[in-house]
């Protein structure tokens, strides 16, 4: 039997040790028989103003690279002071299962404009959040998003200073309390997604309207508290501090069915609640089971709503009320932001903080 002739392909390119050997632009060059430089101007519109390339070249250089699955090397880019083509997100890996929508949504519209996401994760550890930031600066990443501040300790001017004085193109998933500290953020009004409940939840009728959370004291607990009682002010609700009642564990402690007993026990009931605002979708079904558990019926005696609409909402029984974030509206905003930020252009200072409005969703459980 004949051997085969090993240059029979003139595509083949030798593998490396690891049975792949990364493509260069010189593995191209070779292929179309024209100059690297010539490939580096058809690929990546750089060689220089004297590198022109006719348009059947370039398109034969660029099947050449999609055949043999080319993919730029981003150190070297980097070094030629071309874009990477990478961003970074840092963001909490006990947040809710909101953050892994945006985040998802974001990777969509960043492809879409030919860049990719890299993530770190953290949760309430801060020289964590300090590495990733320090690691993102020292890689030459061409900007980074950043999820995971909303912790006592990181809600100090100082602190976002410190951590980000490297990153010049930084933006915030979320309304940070240092508002003054922070040149660009994009994040949902949490605010107005409870308005929206208490004022929706008052036309149904109900008499008594509950905030229920956790004993966090992240920002984000804050403003719902903040919606809470603006709502209650707004329809004249006297109630409205008597009214939010914390569970007293704090993160990562978990809730049990025994704190939302002792919750009807010692609040629901004597307070005569008819309707209760939980602080996410997870704590409002687990608060419906308890009721149910209870001999109470949702929602004849007890209306129910979440928030953050997450996947399991619909499909609960009864389908659960909440609070949409837009996700897809937020992560399209921040990409673009960002992106702003990459392309070296200058965004006005009214367009820096945005909030996008979040939508409610009724369904059967209020």
């Amino acid at each position: 039997m004949a051997k085969a002739n090993r240059n029979s392909n003139p595509h083949a390119v030798s593998a490396g040790k690891n049975g792949r050997k990364r493509i260069s632009l010189a593995d191209i060059a070779a292929i179309a028989g024209v100059s690297t430089v010539t490939v580096a101007k058809a690929l990546n519109g750089t060689g220089g103003k004297n590198a022109g390339v006719g348009k059947a070249t370039a398109e034969r250089i660029r099947k050449i690279a999609r055949k043999l699955e080319y993919r730029p090397n981003p150190i070297a880019r980097q070094l030629r002071g071309l874009k990477s083509g990478i961003i970074g997100a840092i963001v909490d890996s006990n947040a809710p299962s909101v953050i892994s929508q945006l985040i998802s949504h974001m990777e969509s519209e960043a492809r879409a404009k030919g860049y990719r996401i890299m993530v770190g994760q953290s949760h309430g550890e801060i020289k964590q959040v300090e590495a990733y930031a320090a690691d993102f600066a020292d890689r030459g990443i061409d900007g980074v998003f950043c999820a995971s501040w909303d912790y006592p300790d990181a809600q100090r001017g100082e602190f976002i200073r410190r951590v980000f004085s490297r990153l010049d193109k930084v933006v915030f998933l979320g309304r940070p309390l240092v508002e003054e500290e922070v040149h660009h953020y994009v994040g949902t009004d949490t605010a107005d997604g409870i308005r929206q409940l208490v004022h929706y939840l008052h036309g149904k009728g109900r008499k008594k309207i509950a905030l229920l959370l956790t004993n966090s004291q992240a920002t984000v607990i804050a403003r719902r508290i903040d919606g809470f009682l603006t709502a209650t002010r707004q329809l004249g609700l006297s109630y409205g501090p008597d009214m939010v009642y914390r569970i007293g564990v704090t993160d990562p402690q978990p809730i049990t069915p025994e704190h939302l007993k002792k919750y009807i026990r010692e609040f629901l009931l004597p307070n005569r609640v008819d309707a209760v605002i939980a602080q996410n979708d997870s704590l409002a079904m687990m608060t419906i089971n308890t009721l149910m558990d209870s001999g109470l019926r949702v929602p004849e005696d007890v209306a129910v709503c979440g928030y953050d609409n997450n996947t399991l909402s619909e499909m609960y029984r009864p389908a659960l009320t909440t609070i949409d974030q837009n996700t897809e509206d937020v992560a399209k905003a921040a990409i673009d932001m960002l992106i702003t930020l990459i392309e070296g252009k200058e965004i006005p200072q009214e367009q820096r903080h945005v909030l996008v409005q979040p939508k409610l969703i009724a369904r059967d459980s209020a």
